[in-house]
């Protein structure tokens, strides 16, 4: 079982852990916002949040599906930028 420091952000561990550098980290232009996924219980489906990665602390992620820029894929990257721009939000 591999080891992390509990007090890493995700923006670290997905750069400096993971490798995959598409996730920026300087604040501003919004680089740095993943999808957090996670499976809702009372309504059956996955709930999906834009977070700032550089904020969420690496143990909040725990039972949660994240996906960076090098996940969505180019077909999906306007419908996701239009939804970060319209509520913060993802609806599928």
């Amino acid at each position: 079982m591999e080891k992390y420091d509990l007090e890493d952000t995700l923006l670290h561990f997905v750069r400096h852990t993971v490798g995959l550098k598409g996730t920026k980290d300087n604040g501003v232009t919004g680089c740095d916002t993943v999808v957090m996924s996670s499976w809702n219980a009372a309504t059956g489906k996955f709930t999906h949040r834009a977070v700032v990665a550089a904020t969420i602390p690496l143990p909040s992620c725990h039972l949660t599906n994240i996906t960076t820029i090098e996940g969505i894929g180019e077909f999906f990257l306007v419908f996701f930028t239009a939804s970060f721009i319209r509520d913060n939000r993802f609806y599928f």
